[in-house]
Formats: C-alpha cells, sequence, structure tokens
C-alpha cells in the first residue's frame, strides 16, 4: 500500500500520545449532575492510569490496615502475656509469703509452749523476709484494685507483728494465759491475714484466667487475620488480573485485530469504542486516521484518474484542432460558392468554433497556470464580464442587478483570467435563473475583496454538491465541466478562494474573494 508507513508513522504517533495517560474531558456548559450521576460519569471517564492507581490505592489501605490489626494482635498478646507472668509471678510471692507466715505462727506457738527457746529471733529472721516480700509485692503493683488488696495484707500482718513481739518483748507475760494468747492468735489475728492473703490469691487467679482469655482472644484474632490476609491477597490479585485484563490486554488485542484489518487496505473498518479512557481514545483516534487514509485514498484514486483522463483529454482535443480547422475552411470556401447553403455551412462554422473553444479550453486546464498578478479594479473586471455576456442576458430575457461598492480598494490578480472566471460563475448562474435574476454584489471583508453572485434557480442536489468543482463534472448536455473547476484553479492561483452555498429550491450563492493588493505587499 502506498500509505502503509505514514499509517505506521501515525499508529506509533498515537501510541506514544494515549501513553502519556492524559485525558481531556469537556466541562464548558456542562449542566450540574447529582452526586449518582457524577459518580457514573467519573467512572465512565476514569483512565487507566487513574484506575490503576485507585486499585493499587485499595490494596495499599487494605495492607496497612491488615498491618495495624497485626501489630495491634501482636501488641496485645504481649500484653496480655506479661500481666498472665505478673499474675503468676506476684501469685508465688504471695504464696511463699503465706508460708513464711504460716512459719512465724508456729515460731510463735513454739515460744508459748516453751518448745522453742530461739523461737523469736526465727520469728524476727523470718518478719525480715516477709516484709521484703511485701516490699517487692507492692513494688510490682500496676492495679488500684491490686494495691488496696496488699496494703490490707499488710496491715494485718503488722498487727500480727506487733502482738508478736510485744509477747516476746514482755518478760512478765503470764504462761498460764496462754490458751487465751492462742485463741487469740488463732480466731483472731490469722484467720484476718488469711482472708487477706486468700483475696491476693484470688484476685492474681482472676487476672490470670483474664490474661488467658485475652491470650486466646488474641490468637484466634491472628489466626483469623491470617486467613483474612490470604483471601484479601488473592482478591487483589483477582482483582490486578481481571482489571489488567479489562483494561488493557483485551483493547488492545482488539485494536491489533482491527490495525491489522485497516493495514490491509480496509479503510471501512472501524474499532469498537467500548470505553472513554486512553483506549477508547486510542480507537477513535484509528478510527480517525482510517477516515483520512480513505479519503487520502480516494483523492490519490481520483488524482491518478484525472492525471489519466487529463492526458487523454489533451491529446484528443490537440489531435482534433487541425482537422476542425479543415473543416472550418472547407465550409467557408462552401459558404461563399454556394449562396442556396450558407445558413447550413455557418451552422458548420459555428459547431467548428465551438469545438475549437472547447478543446481550446481543455488544453488551457490541463497546463499550469501563469498568472500576471497586477493591482486591478474588481468591479471593473465584473462589468467586463457582464458586457461580454449581454447577448446571454438577452436570450434568456433575465435580469443582472449590481450592487457594486465604489470603494472597493485594489486587488492583486490576473485581469484576463479573473474575467473567464467571472464569466463562468455569471454563465451558470444566469444558466440556473433561467429568465430570472441573478444579483452581482461587492463588498470588503477583513483583507479580502468579496464578489458574491446568487441566482435563483432550484439550488444544486446535495449528491452533485461534492463534485461541483470537479473537472470534467458536468450536468449540462452540452457542458465540458470545466469552468468552475477552472474558476477555483485562478482563484487559488492567485491566493484567493472560491465558495457555494446552495439552498434546495431558492437558489445558489458563490463567492468569490482576492486579496488586496496594498496588504500583499506588506
Amino acid at each position: 500500500q502506498p500509505t502503509s508507513q505514514r499509517q505506521s508513522t501515525a499508529i506509533c504517533g498515537l501510541v506514544h500520545w494515549v501513553s502519556r495517560g492524559f485525558i481531556i474531558v469537556p466541562t464548558n456548559g456542562v449542566k450540574p449532575l447529582s452526586c449518582c450521576q457524577a459518580a457514573v460519569v467519573g467512572a465512565t471517564v476514569m483512565t487507566i492510569r487513574r484506575k490503576l492507581q485507585l486499585v493499587y490505592v485499595l490494596i495499599l489501605l487494605s495492607t496497612v490496615g491488615i498491618g495495624a490489626l497485626a501489630v495491634w494482635s501482636v501488641a496485645s498478646w504481649h500484653r496480655a502475656s506479661m500481666d498472665m507472668t505478673h499474675s503468676h509471678v506476684q501469685g508465688e510471692r504471695v504464696e511463699r509469703v503465706r508460708g513464711d507466715i504460716y512459719r512465724q505462727v508456729k515460731e510463735v506457738m513454739d515460744w508459748l509452749t516453751q518448745e522453742d527457746k530461739d523461737a523469736d529471733e526465727e520469728f524476727r529472721a523470718l518478719a525480715e523476709v516477709i516484709n521484703t516480700e511485701i516490699r517487692v509485692l507492692e513494688s510490682e503493683t500496676k492495679h488500684e484494685k491490686e494495691r488496696l488488696a496488699l496494703q490490707g495484707f499488710r496491715h494485718s500482718y503488722d498487727g500480727l507483728a506487733s502482738f508478736a513481739e510485744v509477747l516476746f518483748g514482755d518478760p512478765r507475760t503470764n504462761r498460764p494465759n496462754m490458751p487465751w494468747l492462742e485463741e487469740k492468735i488463732e480466731s483472731q489475728l490469722f484467720p484476718e491475714l488469711e482472708k487477706r492473703i486468700e483475696t491476693l490469691r484470688h484476685y492474681y487467679q482472676s487476672e490470670a484466667a483474664r490474661s488467658i482469655q485475652r491470650t486466646e482472644n488474641v490468637q484466634e484474632l491472628t489466626r483469623g487475620l491470617a486467613v483474612m490476609i490470604v483471601v484479601l491477597s488473592l482478591i487483589q490479585g483477582g482483582i490486578l488480573l481481571f482489571g489488567i485484563q479489562r483494561w488493557l490486554v483485551r483493547p488492545l488485542a482488539e485494536i491489533s485485530r482491527s490495525t491489522a484489518i485497516i493495514s490491509t487496505g480496509d479503510f471501512e473498518h472501524r474499532v469498537v469504542r467500548r470505553s472513554h479512557d486512553e483506549m477508547g481514545e486510542l480507537a477513535q483516534a484509528i478510527n480517525r486516521m482510517a477516515q483520512e487514509l480513505r479519503e487520502s485514498q480516494a483523492r490519490l484514486v481520483q488524482s491518478e484518474r484525472l492525471a489519466a483522463l487529463g492526458e487523454l483529454v489533451g491529446y484528443i482535443a490537440h489531435n482534433i484542432r487541425n482537422p476542425l480547422a479543415s473543416i472550418r475552411a472547407a465550409a467557408q470556401v462552401g459558404r461563399e460558392e454556394t449562396p442556396e447553403a450558407q445558413e447550413a455551412f455557418q451552422d458548420v462554422m459555428d459547431t467548428a468554433d465551438r469545438l475549437e473553444q472547447w478543446a481550446q479550453d481543455l488544453l488551457s486546464y490541463m497546463r499550469p497556470l501563469r498568472l500576471n498578478l497586477v493591482p486591478d479594479d474588481l468591479n471593473r473586471l465584473v462589468r467586463n464580464a457582464v458586457a461580454v455576456l449581454q447577448n446571454k442576458l438577452k436570450e434568456q430575457n433575465a435580469q443582472l442587478i449590481l450592487d457594486l461598492n465604489p470603494s472597493l480598494p485594489l486587488v492583486k490578480t490576473d485581469p484576463q483570467w479573473m474575467e473567464q472566471a467571472l464569466m463562468a460563475v455569471l454563465a451558470n448562474a444566469l444558466d440556473a435563473s433561467g429568465s430570472g435574476e441573478v444579483i452581482v454584489s461587492s463588498h470588503l471583508a477583513d483583507h479580502d475583496a468579496v464578489i458574491r453572485i446568487t441566482d435563483v434557480g432550484p439550488g444544486i442536489p446535495q449528491d452533485v454538491l461534492s463534485k461541483i468543482f470537479d473537472p470534467y463534472f458536468t450536468t449540462k448536455p452540452d457542458g465540458v465541466g470545466l469552468g468552475l473547476a477552472m474558476a477555483r484553479k485562478v482563484m487559488t492561483a492567485q491566493q484567493g478562494s472560491i465558495d457555494l452555498q446552495t439552498t434546495t429550491g431558492k437558489g445558489t450563492t458563490v463567492t468569490l474573494s482576492c486579496p488586496l493588493a496594498h496588504s500583499q505587499e506588506t
């Protein structure tokens, strides 16, 4: 294909442009949307980069959340373990203090019964150990309830120790009162102390049980988090794979298939646009490229066809001019020698002259224009063209209305070719209007002088409108199809323009614009 290289370059450029990840969504004049509508529109026009960023943010947030829960569970498990260890150690200390207190009570009883004369010394030695243990218990206190329980325990123990010191320190202690002393120790002091110890034991056992329960709860939570992490990882991976498949793989595969079809020369094929993201923009750009390639191919075919036709027409026109000259000369001799057949020979001469003019027009169109651009009055050129067509106006009984601006500046043009272009447009307007009106006006527009020629004919059908400036295209039985084509060629060569607007049933307006002479000089 002659356009395959341009096509490949265009596709690469489009892919590079889309890879930048930008999309422009027009917002001027858009009616405010509701929240739901805005969400739908936002999801529709969201780019692939934004979608992937959203997925990444969701994955990041879920990962951070799971990580935070994991850190919290580990910290909770550590705190529960430390609390359980604390309760266990404190409970063991209480048990040791309890055993030491039992031994102290036994020493008091041995002292009363005189079974151990050194019982008071052993009692004081145990008291130092017990006070040390109590101080350790108090230093490791964590809760107010625990502190109050230890405070009551110390108060009871201090009562027992004080009572024992009184016994040991008073030499007047009456041994016969031993039953009463034993009763006081066994029924008052020791039970109260035992109650305090039991309170501490119950507290530490309860705390240990709560710590164990917390540890089990954290263990269950950790197990659930592990399952959640696995499930979320699978879900995130699935979402990512689904997004890549849906947003990238499938559209690229479809675009690849479509571009392969277009590269074979099927420029009518179109890529289906399924989204408004980068892939949708790429599909739309490829469709525009295919449309432009189709139009370029059509113009190329048309140019090649016109070139071939032009060569053929030029060859034919050049080779029929000599026979036409011979035919006309023979008709002229016959008209002079045969008076009764003058009218017939005159018709032959007129036909030969018409064919000669057609051949001359064909040859003129085929040659490159050589313009002699000079400043000239466009209104004067219009009047000259109208003067040439006076006979045609009389034959058709048509009315030509001139509305020329007398202050129109000079234009840079070739007077001879400009007159021919004006004559071609005026002749077509007269043919379309018949006996109706043709309005010719001139005015200044920006830096151009404008001639507007309006007829009241039936207008130009839409299927013909696109071909009206094509060479050799005509709807007239005796037309050549070079009038408007030559007019456009002239206007383009002198940097002007020719436009056509038509309304079916109302007429056609042809606008010729010529650049001003002073604007070109500057």
